[in-house]
């Protein structure tokens, strides 16, 4: 936690099975699948919900219908997608052990949320922290989730190499899906003494 430990309240969340987190702040609620294999995946990021009780019956509206691959219907993607959990497009982890280890899948990931308030008014968030291990590949990923009040959504990914041998990271990339109605993309791009300018992109495909 990196607030002062009198301002966070820390809950396990580890589910035995798989069940969904509700975060909300500044009027914006985020919705995380989350399981005991698995990496937490967004299942709604947009306006508050005003009911949010009932993770069975959020599971079961989720759920797809029976199909022939992954390709017709791909299941809740994890918020670093993975070729190891059936995801088919560019993984979020890529990288190799000297040619080895190129597919991770993580076999136990355990759930804490933290709950801070700020030191000040409007400074408080709500953050999932993931940890998850890979027996076979010798990894250790940490993911956050994190919900500020002012509605604003973070998200980052650390990598650990567990094993002795070098482990080449290509690329750490966590993504989150986007509905439908999102068409704009705001970055920051500039150069020495004039950073930080903001730009806007249309979705492209790749």
């Amino acid at each position: 936690v990196d607030t002062p430990s009198e301002l966070a309240r820390a809950v396990r969340t580890t589910p035995a099975e798989e069940t969904v987190l509700a975060l909300t702040r500044g009027g914006t609620t985020v919705l995380l699948r989350l399981g005991p294999t698995t990496l937490p995946g967004v299942v709604h990021w947009g306006r508050a919900l005003s009911s949010t009780d009932s993770p069975a019956e959020l599971l079961r509206a989720l759920g797809t219908p029976p199909t022939d691959s992954v390709i017709t219907a791909q299941e809740v993607v994890g918020i670093l997608p993975l070729h190891g959990s059936g995801w088919l497009g560019r993984p979020g982890l890529l990288g190799h052990r000297s040619g080895h280890g190129w597919s991770p899948a993580f076999d136990a990931v355990d759930h804490r949320l933290v709950e801070d308030d700020g030191a000040e008014p409007g400074t408080g968030r709500l953050r999932l922290e993931s940890e998850a291990i890979d027996t076979v590949a010798q990894l250790a990923l940490r993911t956050e989730v994190e919900l500020l009040d002012s509605g604003v959504l973070r998200v980052r990914a650390v990598l650990r190499n567990t094993g002795v041998q070098p482990f080449e990271v290509m690329n750490l990339e966590p993504a989150i899906a986007v509905p439908a109605q999102a068409v704009e993309l705001l970055d920051f791009t500039g150069h020495h003494v004039h950073e930080r300018h903001s730009q806007r992109h249309s979705f492209e495909i790749g």
